[in-house]
């Protein structure tokens, strides 16, 4: 959890590749350990850092930290169609840099997972109404593979979000955060325990009926006035 300027280690590479430096502490080097995350932590840089440790990478990241690495335009990879992608290998870490296309373009790094063994995976084609096989290469199945949950958790999170505005409780922001997460979670297994045909409630349905069932609970006790009674109290 960021907690303001300060509370990490500085270093040239940003705060976000200090958070996951931080973290890869306690990771034993040189044993091929994998570490996934986004395009607000990741760089070449990173890359090439955690590299140097013995630690394997598989992230999304921001064009504009590729440090000028030339790869096709978004138009083109768009003319070849849904699948299409280009990419290049950074000498100096071997990192690999993947610009794929699917609804919009997408860069991965990763020192890794490559293009091969490639597979297809099926997507929804919005023109067509109908799913559509799309190709899609290794480093792609595997970001989604152990970043997908991640990735949903952040969606669902943000289609019902419990606002909280109070600055001075800022405590509050991190319970509100940890129970929309739980209620999130909890939908996740409603579905999958749901027996087969049977239509599932959407979420803000879900978060309403838990919200309900707190609410119809036991009612807590009145605290009582005065000081209360201890064991030399009764016995006097």
């Amino acid at each position: 959890m960021y907690t303001g300027k300060g509370s990490v280690d500085v270093s040239d590479l940003g705060v976000g590749a200090d958070f996951v430096l931080r973290l890869a502490r306690g990771i034993p080097k040189h044993k091929n350990y994998k570490l996934f995350f986004d395009n607000w932590f990741s760089s070449l840089d990173l890359a090439q850092t955690l590299s140097d440790q013995g630690i394997l990478t598989l992230a999304t990241v921001r064009a504009n930290r590729l440090k000028g690495c030339a790869l096709e335009s978004d138009s083109k990879l768009k003319a070849r169609g849904r699948g299409s992608y280009d990419w290049r290998v950074e000498t100096q870490s071997n990192a690999i840099v993947v610009k794929g296309y699917d609804n919009k373009p997408v860069h991965l790094i990763s020192t890794y997972a490559a293009l091969d063994p490639e597979d297809t995976c099926r997507r929804w084609d919005g023109k067509r109404k109908e799913y559509a096989d799309v190709k899609r290469p290794y480093c792609v199945k595997e970001y989604n593979r152990f970043m997908g949950g991640v990735d949903l958790a952040d969606m669902l999170l943000e289609l019902s979000r419990i606002d909280f505005k109070s600055r001075s409780k800022w405590y509050m922001r991190i319970f509100f955060f940890l129970f929309d997460l739980s209620v999130a979670n909890g939908w996740l297994l409603y579905r999958r325990c749901l027996a087969a045909g049977q239509k599932p409630m959407n979420l803000l349905q879900f978060k309403t009926d838990v919200a309900r069932a707190l609410l119809s609970g036991a009612s807590l006790a009145a605290p009582k006035r005065g000081r209360p009674f201890s064991d030399a109290d009764t016995n006097s």
